[in-house]
């Protein structure tokens, strides 16, 4: 499963998001609504490798992640990449979009490879077959998926 990191949402924190911190370190958040005068209201239980163990460092962050210690990395929410597979209109553009690269398709009931694509106007949305795999520079043969 590929994820990525986007900027902290206190409300999807709330609502069981995973938390960690610019570096990939697990934060469990102990309260939201710390008594202060700042906007230093977060608690968070970062886990951090100390020697040969794992220990929970209590930080303090804001609403926005940032933590009241500069040199402490920020919050982040770890999302899971959601791919789906490309339309036939996409495919297209992916295999003249990077003149760099040799791009190709072919299908898996087909031994012929190609180059170019054509689709018809009525289908452009749609996603292509299942048999259909795409690869760059004579790598390896995959699925043509791309990100939401």
């Amino acid at each position: 499963m590929k994820t990525k990191l986007v900027p902290f949402d206190i409300e999807k924190a709330k609502n069981g998001a995973k938390v960690v911190t610019d570096n990939g370190e697990p934060v469990r958040i102990n309260c939201y609504d710390r008594k202060t005068d700042t906007d230093y209201t977060i608690v968070g239980l970062v886990l951090r490798k100390k020697g040969d163990i794992y220990c929970e460092i209590p930080l303090i962050y804001n609403s926005i992640g940032l933590c009241i210690e500069d040199a402490e990395p920020r919050l982040f929410i770890e999302e899971e990449v959601k791919k789906r597979r490309m339309t036939h209109q996409e495919l297209s553009w992916w295999l003249r979009d990077c003149p760099e690269e040799h791009r190709e398709y072919s299908f898996c009931d087909d031994e012929g490879v190609r180059y170019f694509y054509a689709y018809r106007k009525d289908s452009a949305d749609k996603e292509v077959e299942k048999e259909c795999r795409i690869r760059r520079n004579g790598g390896e043969w995959e699925e043509p998926l791309i990100e939401n």
